[in-house]
């Protein structure tokens, strides 16, 4: 993690699959999009007050409708800054907000999807006060995440003793696509992979590769201790697609 870390993002995928464990006991459901896989640890037992958040629908909710008809008690929150399409499908299994989640609160220059995907102002939240205002649960069963190279700055909220935390509010599960970056993207990844390290907040379980899309795919599992000294089991999925790194990280409550 302190060499180069253009060949530390190529091997990632290796390193998770080499270096990880794996879960037993435990179902992780697939839900399909129209070009993608989102996963999700399916709960032991019944959960209330269940929470998905999706951030980014880019006109596809196949993989929620599915988690939906899955998990029927859970109530869905969706947000994108693009409201056409958007708006109707989320809306017909979960609430929808027409705004972009990041790590500001303003306006934001984004690449979002219309007709094609190009950049445009968009009215902005950041993720903490979004679920504080918005969703107003303190416990997100799943974080869904594909904003468009926005992601980045992002991963100090889900950090220990990032902003969620010093709010009270508690991500069991989480899907993030992690976009082509930049030379600043890297670091700022392997700055979150590095606190890892330390924390053990999350820890990488397993991987293999689609048969039919030649992903790869990895999931990572995370014991958490929370302010009433329970503790959280989670878990990390990661796939290639082209030049992406999709990294899911997931955690299931025990």
């Amino acid at each position: 993690m302190v060499g180069n870390l253009w060949q530390f993002w190529d091997r990632f995928p290796y390193v998770v699959n080499k270096c990880s464990p794996s879960l037993k006991d435990v179902k992780l459901g697939e839900f399909p999009n129209s070009d993608e896989f989102k996963y999700h640890f399916l709960p032991l037992r019944k959960l209330p007050n269940c929470t998905i958040i999706s951030l980014g629908i880019g006109k596809d909710v196949k993989a929620e409708k599915k988690m939906k008809s899955v998990m029927q008690d859970c109530n869905f929150f969706g947000a994108d800054p693009v409201d056409e399409d958007n708006n109707e499908l989320f809306s017909n299994f979960g609430k929808f907000f027409n705004m972009a989640v990041g790590d500001r609160n303003g306006s934001f220059r984004s690449y979002v999807l219309e007709e094609i995907y190009r950049y445009q102002e968009v009215l902005t939240i950041d993720l903490a006060t979004f679920i504080r205002n918005n969703v107003k649960q303190q416990t997100i069963d799943q974080l869904m995440v594909d904003i468009e190279h926005a992601e980045y700055p992002v991963f100090p909220f889900i950090e220990e003793k990032g902003q969620l935390e010093e709010w009270g509010i508690n991500v069991c599960q989480i899907n993030i696509e992690i976009h082509s970056p930049t030379d600043e993207d890297r670091e700022t990844f392997a700055s979150f992979i590095r606190k890892n390290f330390i924390t053990h907040q999350w820890i990488f379980v397993n991987s293999e590769i689609h048969e039919f899309f030649k992903h790869i795919r990895k999931q990572t599992t995370v014991n958490e201790k929370n302010e009433r000294n329970s503790y959280r089991r989670s878990s990390i999925s990661v796939k290639r697609n082209h030049n992406n790194l999709r990294i899911s990280v997931q955690i299931y409550r025990a």
